[in-house]
């Protein structure tokens, strides 16, 4: 690599020096540069130095829980399955006492009974057992081997794609200046990529990748083991997970439930990113380069222009139809690079949140059971906390307020359109979020009533027994009367709750009634500020056109004048440009005469060196033929 850059300098070198002597000896390359220095032109060079660093938490977890899981689908855990089914009686091998129960109560099933009581079947049932491998233990594992196959696989592809660490070489040129009545636009950008200067951090980075596609190997051994082959047809669970007593108390199995909350819990793959970046400067020797560059693609792309110029306008024009161009906005700040951490799996409610949640709301109802006197109230008060929370959430998110706000309303200046689209939003926002509390609570009006309904089952069941069984003593007749009570109570309850549903149904009425009319209200509105709108947009017309009649006239005149200053501008241009013209002519020349004078001056003195040598060739000759005489 050094030798190949040396071979660039020393090309570098040879290159500017010729071209330094073709620019010396040409009207048009001062000319061009002229030019270019008078148009607009940004050049920016920059160095950008991208480091990134994963982390290897989440690699070290499943490793560690690993042999685990391979444990579980080596020894799974399973059940005895019996199924009953009539065959013929040859093939049933074991028969029991609920075959012959089966038998008693299927007399078609009987073939024939002998004259010794002997009863012989044509078929009869028998009692078949299967191992079951189809327990909650063995889906959450398949459900655990199948989520976790996903979550490395995403991983392993995600660092696949950016392991690698760089650094970036970037120029950038813009330059557009006028040439003979013609706008010329340039632009140039060159981006080098090589690797780091430090070699480690790669070599980490690869390991790590390495490391994370052996353990991509294990977890598809998993996958694509028979332990899955064997549930592939059983359902998978659903969360919240519950933890049965193998889940509990077996390590293996406890292990796996842990591995499942750590992948709740990480849905990010976190990395570590650092931009080093580096505004490099231009001097001038640099900028008279990349002036050269400029003159270089110029001359390529107009002298084959110009060359083919024939050839080009015989080819045939292709005419095609496009619709326009959409436009985006975009700042700056939308092509800066962010390192932020990349999120892998959705953030929907799982068992690490619920299990969270769980945690607050038990430790609300024992703060509570200190304060409060019943059970009842103990309940209430942390139930109401849960229900703030998310109250609390949608008035941060929505930027709700509980009451009106008495400084907004002194403001006088406000925007009334803006005032009406923000009440429009944010009562369709409480509209949205009633609806939503409205379902709630008629599911627990629903949950309610369906235990009261259990309840006056249950003590009529209780009831009926008492009867039955003829146990109705003074105690009984007193617990009689209780429930009697209690079925009253519950009755006037169920009535309550049906009540409370008719008035959520009618205040539902009145909501929509009042949205109808408000709707028309705010129409009404609307209509009188479009007649307003109206007559202020005549009187701005009016006004304007006036104003325009004015400022054309205006305008007319000061062109005119325009023309007359451009005009003696031209004039004066040409004949700057005639003097400049004379000027590099004569400069020019006295260039070819210090040329010829300094040829002539090299051509004299060779010549004498070539006298010289030939006086020392002839006198050493004299000198020879003299020493032989």
């Amino acid at each position: 690599m050094n030798k190949s850059r040396d071979d660039l300098l020393v090309f570098y070198e040879k290159y500017i020096d010729m071209f330094y002597e073709v620019e010396s000896d040409d009207y048009f390359a001062p000319y061009f540069f002229e030019k270019v220095t008078g148009g607009k032109n940004t050049v920016s060079q920059i160095n950008i130095q991208e480091t990134k660093t994963f982390d290897e938490q989440w690699i070290q977890t499943i490793e560690s829980y690993f042999p685990s899981l391979n444990k579980i689908i080596l020894n799974p855990k399973s059940a005895l399955k019996y199924e009953d089914e009539v065959v013929a009686i040859e093939k049933a091998k074991k028969i029991t006492s609920q075959s012959v129960r089966h038998l008693a109560s299927n007399s078609h099933l009987i073939k024939e009974v002998r004259e010794d009581g002997m009863v012989m079947p044509k078929k009869i049932q028998t009692t078949f057992s299967d191992v079951n491998y189809g327990v909650y233990e063995n889906r959450f594992v398949m459900t655990l081997i199948d989520r976790l196959f996903l979550f490395v696989r995403k991983r392993y592809e995600a660092i696949k794609d950016n392991y690698e660490s760089f650094q970036k070489k970037h120029l950038n040129v813009n330059s557009v200046f006028p040439i003979d009545d013609r706008e010329v636009v340039i632009k140039l950008d060159v981006t080098i990529k090589e690797a780091p200067d430090n070699k480690k951090i790669n070599d980490y980075n690869l390991k790590l990748l390495q490391r994370v596609e052996n353990l991509n190997k294990l977890v598809s051994s998993l996958k694509q083991s028979k332990f899955m082959e064997t549930m592939a047809k059983e359902k998978k669970v659903i969360p919240p997970i519950m933890k049965t007593q193998v889940i509990l108390k077996n390590v293996d199995y406890k292990n796996a439930y842990m591995l499942w909350l750590f992948l709740d819990r990480y849905n990010t793959l976190a990395f570590t990113t650092e931009i080093k970046e580096k505004n490099l400067g231009i001097d001038q020797a640099y900028v008279d380069d990349i002036y050269r560059n400029l003159l270089t693609t110029f001359m390529t792309f107009e002298a084959n222009q110009e060359k083919r110029r024939q050839l080009y306008a015989e080819t045939k024009e292709r005419v095609m139809k496009r619709k326009s161009m959409k436009f985006v906005r975009k700042s700056a700040n939308d092509f800066m690079i962010r390192p932020v951490d990349e999120i892998i799996e959705a953030e929907a409610m799982n068992q690490y949140y619920l299990e969270q949640m769980k945690r607050l709301f038990k430790r609300s109802v024992e703060y509570h059971e200190t304060q409060a006197k019943t059970y009842e109230t103990t309940l209430k008060r942390a139930l109401r906390d849960t229900i703030n929370i998310s109250n609390s959430l949608y008035k941060s998110f929505f930027e709700l307020d509980d009451e009106d706000n008495i400084f907004s309303r002194m403001v006088k200046d406000k925007d009334p359109v803006k005032s009406l689209n923000d009440a429009k939003k944010k009562a369709q926002i409480a509209r949205m979020i009633r609806e939503v509390k409205q379902v709630d609570y008629n599911d627990s009006l629903r949950l309610e009533r369906r235990y009261l309904k259990e309840i006056e089952r249950a003590n009529k069941r209780l009831l009926e027994a008492n009867i039955k069984n003829k146990l109705i003593t003074a105690k009984t007749v007193k617990s009689k009367a209780q429930i009697e009570n209690d079925l009253r109570i519950n009755k006037k309850r169920e009535e309550l709750v049906k009540k409370k549903l008719l008035e959520v149904r009618e205040s539902k009425q009145e909501i929509l009634l009042d949205k109808v009319s408000v709707k028309d209200e705010i129409k009404a509105y609307r209509n009188t500020l479009k007649a307003e709108e109206a007559k202020v947009i005549k009187s701005i017309k009016d006004e304007y056109n006036k104003k325009r009649i004015a400022e054309i006239k205006a305008l007319e005149e000061k062109h005119k004048k325009e023309l007359k200053k451009l005009a003696a501008e031209k004039k004066r241009k040409q004949e700057q440009l005639k003097r400049q013209r004379e000027q590099e002519k004569l400069r020019l020349k006295k260039a070819q005469e210090r040329r010829i004078a300094k040829e002539k001056e090299r051509a004299k003195i060779q010549a004498e060196k070539a006298i010289e040598r030939k006086k020392q060739t002839l006198a050493k000759q004299l000198k020879e033929k003299t020493d032989n005489v």
